[in-house]
C-alpha cells in the first residue's frame, strides 16, 4: 500500500483545484456487478464451507437503487446468473427502475480457467435465466474479475459474437496478480475480426505503474479528490470512464472467512465510507451517465 501512496503524493495535482470542464459532452457509465460477497475471488479461495444464503445483497441493492433514483441515473447492471436464479426479485427491481441488465456469467468463475465449451455453457445459462426474468435481450457481458487475457481472447470474443453479445466490458489493460491484458487497446474499440465492442477500464498512469481508479478496491483506497481529478481529466481528453461497484461494497459486513492483512485491505478497506463516496461522485457526474446499451446504439457501433 505504501507503494501506491508514494506515487500518489508525487502527482502534479492540487486537491482543492479541480479543473472545470464541460464533461457533460462525454458519456460515462455507472455499473453495478450484482454478485454475493462470497463470489469475490479472494474470499471464495479461502472458504472451506458453503456460505449461508442469508446475505445482505437485497438491502445493498436497494441502497444502490436509491442513489440512482435520487440522482436520476440509469446504470448498467452485470448480474451473476446464479444470483438471479436464487433471487430474481433483485433483477426485477433493478430492471423495473430502468437499469440495463447484462450478464456477469452464471458461476462467477474466472474465464481463463475455463475451456471454450464450459464458458459457452456458462454464458448461455446466465443469458437464459436473466432474459426469462426481464423478457429483454441481453446485450452486454463482463468477465468475473476482468479474467480475460491474450491466451483466451480469440475464443472468448468469438463465443460472445456467436451468442449475440454486442459489447463486453471485461478488460483491465495492464497486469495484476489476478487479472489483466496489457496487450489490449486501452480505449473503447471493436475487437479485431469480430463484431463485439470492448469497453476496457480506464487506468491511471503513474510512472511505470498503471492502476485502476474508478471501481472496486481502487475506488475505496484512493482519495476522493484524486478519483474526481482522474475522471475529469479523462473526460477532457474525450475518454469515457466507467465506475464499477459491488453490492458488498455498499454496506460493511464482517465475513466468516480468515484473510491475511493484504487480503483484508483488498476486501474491506474503505467500505464504511464507500456509500457516501460513491454518492458524492455520482452527484458530480450525474449529467454524464448513460446506460452502456444506449451509448453503443447511439454511436451506431452495432
Amino acid at each position: 500500500m505504501g507503494y501506491f501512496w508514494f506515487f500518489v503524493n508525487k502527482l502534479p495535482m492540487l486537491k482543492n483545484n479541480l479543473i472545470k470542464t464541460d464533461s457533460k459532452t462525454i458519456s460515462n457509465f455507472l455499473t453495478f456487478d450484482v454478485e454475493e460477497w462470497f463470489d469475490a475471488e479472494i474470499p471464495r479461495r479461502k472458504l472451506t464451507f458453503v456460505p449461508d444464503e442469508c446475505t445482505a445483497i437485497e438491502k445493498q441493492t436497494d441502497l444502490f437503487i436509491d442513489i440512482c433514483k435520487r440522482l436520476n441515473i440509469k446504470s448498467t447492471c452485470f448480474v451473476v446468473g446464479k444470483v438471479a436464479q436464487k433471487k430474481p426479485q433483485i433483477v426485477k427491481k433493478l430492471y423495473g427502475n430502468g437499469h440495463e441488465i447484462a450478464s456477469h456469467s452464471y458461476s462467477h468463475n474466472l474465464i481463463y480457467n475455463m475451456t471454450p465449451e464450459i464458458f459457452r455453457r456458462d454464458l448461455r445459462q446466465s443469458i437464459e435465466i436473466v432474459e426469462n426474468i426481464t423478457g429483454e435481450k441481453i446485450k452486454g457481458f463482463r468477465a468475473p474479475s476482468f479474467s480475460i487475457n491474450s491466451g483466451i481472447a480469440n475464443w472468448f470474443y468469438k463465443i460472445l459474437e456467436e451468442e449475440n453479445i454486442v459489447y463486453s466490458s471485461s478488460v483491465y489493460p495492464a497486469k495484476t496478480f489476478l487479472y489483466g491484458m496489457p496487450e489490449s487497446p486501452p480505449n473503447i474499440h471493436k475487437v479485431k475480426d469480430n463484431s463485439v465492442i470492448e469497453i476496457p477500464l480506464q487506468l491511471l498512469n503513474i510512472g511505470i505503474l498503471k492502476t485502476g481508479v474508478t471501481g472496486g478496491t481502487y475506488l475505496r483506497v484512493f482519495p476522493k479528490w484524486l478519483i474526481k481529478r482522474f475522471i475529469i481529466n479523462k473526460n477532457k481528453n474525450g475518454k469515457n470512464i466507467f465506475i464499477y461497484i459491488h453490492p458488498w461494497e455498499l454496506l460493511y459486513q464482517r465475513y466468516p472467512v480468515n484473510l491475511s492483512l493484504s487480503e483484508s485491505i483488498i476486501q474491506y478497506w474503505g467500505i464504511r465510507r464507500n456509500l457516501s463516496k460513491i454518492e458524492n461522485l455520482c452527484t458530480q457526474l450525474k449529467g454524464t451517465f448513460k446506460r452502456i446499451d444506449q451509448f453503443v446504439e447511439e454511436l451506431n457501433l452495432i
